[in-house]
């Protein structure tokens, strides 16, 4: 079988590299495609493995180190595949010259067209070292929103490279926010040393009703709450004489 191929394709070592096409003054032949194709399809799919592996080896488990673990490894990964990509080159024989004139195009291109791209990747691995934002994490998105609501309280439930994704606590819809966002924009963290929060609720009674037994059922009904810290101690204050009412706040930490 093996020599009825050979006669009906040739020698397989002339087969693969007899030139197919001139690129750049450089001979291509079939041997360089399948390099450039399967050799770099199976040198990522080796760099991710290897990567894995050495993340299970020597990643930390603990939370406060493991976005940093990440974000290490995800940089490994992708100067393993930076590499096999540069040696594929290399081996074909491409003019350095040439290659250097096309990934100077491309760069113009990525400038161009894909720098917002570009920018939340950057962004991406920046925050993963830096640890300013985590899974678990509780924000506020009001800034990042052109809605009039003062508080827009959002868990962080995951941290990638292109986007954070958060779940928004007033109606538990997801929301895909980009990485420059969190990079270029103020965010208000409510767990980045602790994970004590404290918050007001706003409320107003008819005229007439006694203040005092006001502070004590409303303070009383918050303190029995199970997800409501003793220490510090719920109170309520009375704050204004409304239009129709008498205005209160209760301040409470979960």
């Amino acid at each position: 079988m093996f020599f009825k191929l050979i006669q009906i394709f040739g020698d397989p070592k002339s087969l693969f590299g007899a030139p197919i096409i001139q690129l750049f003054g450089t001979p291509f032949n079939l041997g360089d495609a399948l390099l450039l194709t399967v050799g770099l399809y199976l040198w990522i799919n080796f760099s991710s493995l290897a990567t894995q592996i050495l993340q299970w080896l020597f990643g930390s488990e603990k939370i406060e180190s493991r976005e940093i673990s990440k974000a290490i490894f995800t940089l490994l990964r992708y100067g393993l595949i930076g590499f096999g990509m540069f040696v594929i080159v290399g081996t074909i024989g491409i003019n350095p010259t040439v290659f250097g004139l096309i990934t100077g195009g491309l760069s113009v291109g990525i400038g161009l067209g894909l720098k917002e791209i570009i920018s939340n990747f950057v962004s991406g691995i920046w925050l993963l070292m830096e640890g300013s934002t985590k899974p678990g994490d509780v924000i506020n998105l009001n800034l990042l929103d052109s809605s009039s609501e003062a508080f827009q309280i959002a868990k962080i439930t995951e941290c990638g490279l292109r986007a954070v994704t958060v779940t928004n606590a007033g109606d538990h819809s997801e929301r895909i926010i980009p990485n420059n966002l969190f990079f270029t924009n103020q965010i208000t963290t409510y767990t980045k040393n602790h994970n004590i929060i404290a918050r007001k609720s706003y409320f107003g009674v008819s005229y007439g009703s006694d203040p005092n037994l006001v502070i004590k059922l409303i303070t009383d009904v918050v303190t029995s709450h199970p997800e409501v810290l003793s220490d510090p101690a719920p109170s309520t204050m009375f704050i204004a004489y409304g239009d129709s009412s008498l205005d209160f706040y209760v301040k409470f930490f979960i």
